[in-house]
């Protein structure tokens, strides 16, 4: 795990630029064709990452998150523009959504709860710590993923 900043939430380390040629990128799975999000190979690095390609978007949040990656967002690695789509190139999460699990009968005991809400607060802290705040506007359990390793991520 990434050192943070107490008082931000934010990571300390310096952000990980990962330069992409989007012609270098295999999909390999559509995630969510209506939202337009791939599953990309770059046999560059041998690396997975997250394409989203959107028609609605606000720039400037995904460049403060290229800047300064938050701990529990997956880091973004690139953005580009071209004829009014956004396409954020950014870390893949291995994982089950929230939803997903519940939808496979995992119970979650009381301390579970406790320490994924708390994982979530923590999140939101340090996307709000922007100056102006980053607002996600969208948290529900298919946008947490829990990590194998237990670690949360929001989307």
């Amino acid at each position: 795990m990434e050192p943070i900043n107490t008082q931000t939430n934010q990571t300390t380390e310096q952000p990980l630029h990962h330069p992409t040629n989007l012609t270098d990128l295999q999909i390999i799975s559509v995630l969510d064709p209506k939202h337009g999000v791939y599953l990309v190979y770059d046999a560059r690095d041998n690396k997975i990452f997250v394409r989203k390609d959107m028609l609605v978007y606000n720039r400037r949040v995904y460049e403060q998150l290229l800047a300064k990656p938050v701990s529990g967002i997956p880091r973004i690695y690139d953005l580009q523009e071209e004829s009014g789509i956004l396409t954020v190139i950014e870390e893949y999460i291995s994982g089950d959504t929230l939803e997903e699990l519940s939808a496979q009968g995992k119970i979650f005991s009381v301390d579970e709860v406790l320490r994924i809400g708390i994982d979530i607060c923590n999140i939101l802290d340090g996307i709000h710590a922007f100056d102006p705040p980053i607002i996600h506007r969208d948290v529900k359990p298919s946008n947490v993923i829990m990590t194998p390793g237990g670690n949360i991520f929001l989307l």
